[in-house]
């Protein structure tokens, strides 16, 4: 496909029963301790449907995390019809959380899906840091913590230095993608990392590791949207449909409503 130039993106009753969850806060592994070598096993496959962005609550005399009303959300949203869940996403309270408190919030979503009758329901884990080792450890602990998929924004720190042609942020997902436990989903939010906006040549370009299996665009350049649409089909149409291995995923919407 050829190089292609885009015009920039626009601006209840249930108890919990998860409140003894904890998790230590811990560095992330070096890369060479990292399991690369056993399959992904994606045992929630991503259905076509909405995927909503979970809220993190916390107790407001202790700013501690609320599992109780984590616990009545999640499950409110699964009763409604929703087809999965996304932790640490859209609502941009991760960056304020500790790695310990992220497991715990992911952890008690998994749990409390799982008890009142979701397990079918997919838990997308927002994932994203500014170095490869950092967003690699993340990415562990949400699988510890019983995420399917990890959702991860490009490093954005120093950002006019990268390397041209994004050959920096394809190097980065490309190296998180091969040691990740879990299988990447790429979030493209300019907003979120100071302006960087991934073209669909490189979404497209990422679209061809195994472990990259989907893309949110939170950018409203439904251009580009229909570009990558477009390509994938027609390769995932050649290739043939399988469902136990889903194609690279096409729409991931959000409660926001935005192209994707």
């Amino acid at each position: 496909m050829a190089p292609h130039v885009e015009v920039p993106s626009p601006a209840g009753s249930f108890t919990s029963e998860t409140a003894d969850l904890s998790f230590s806060s811990t560095m992330a592994p070096r890369l060479d301790e990292v399991d690369t070598g056993s399959n992904i096993g994606i045992s929630r496959p991503l259905i076509p449907g909405v995927y909503v962005p979970t809220l993190c609550f916390f107790h407001p005399e202790t700013e501690e995390i609320d599992t109780d009303s984590i616990t009545r959300h999640a499950v409110r949203l699964a009763q409604a019809g929703v087809t999965g869940l996304a932790t640490q996403g859209s609502n941009g309270e991760a960056v304020h959380l500790t790695h310990g408190e992220r497991q715990l919030v992911t952890a008690t979503t998994r749990s409390a899906l799982d008890l009142a009758g979701f397990s079918h329901v997919p838990v997308i884990v927002g994932c994203g840091a500014q170095s490869v080792r950092e967003t690699i450890g993340l990415c562990c602990e949400a699988a510890e913590a019983g995420g399917d998929y990890a959702l991860i924004l490009p490093p954005s720190y120093y950002a006019t230095l990268f390397a041209p042609s994004s050959e920096t942020i394809i190097m980065y997902f490309t190296e998180v993608a091969d040691a990740s436990p879990i299988p990447i989903i790429i979030y493209n939010f300019p907003g979120a990392v100071n302006g960087i906006d991934l073209s669909s040549d490189v979404v497209l370009s990422l679209a061809q590791h195994p472990r990259i299996v989907g893309v949110k665009l939170t950018c409203g350049n439904t251009g580009k949207l229909n570009r990558i649409a477009a390509a994938v089909r027609n390769t995932t149409t050649k290739n043939g449909h399988d469902s136990e291995h889903p194609e690279f995923l096409r729409d991931l919407p959000t409660s926001h409503q935005k192209p994707v």
